[in-house]
């Protein structure tokens, strides 16, 4: 009675922490995409700035050239 009691109450833990181990893993994957989203987002909307003041930079310019 007693392995099988000690067999039952290690599969259990085992259960758990594999449970407990996919959701920190889950919550650590979704964590470090969410940060690479935000610093995706961060640098696009940067370099699309940049490229806006060039622009208009290149408008200015050419407007007092002219």
């Amino acid at each position: 009675m007693l392995p099988s009691f000690v067999l039952l109450f290690f599969s259990a833990v085992f259960c758990v922490f594999c449970c407990f181990y996919f959701i920190f893993f889950f919550l650590l994957l979704s964590f470090f995409l969410f940060l690479f989203f935000l610093f995706f987002v961060f640098f696009f909307s940067y370099f699309l700035s940049l490229y806006f003041f060039f622009l208009l930079f290149i408008f200015f310019f050419f407007c007092f050239l002219f």
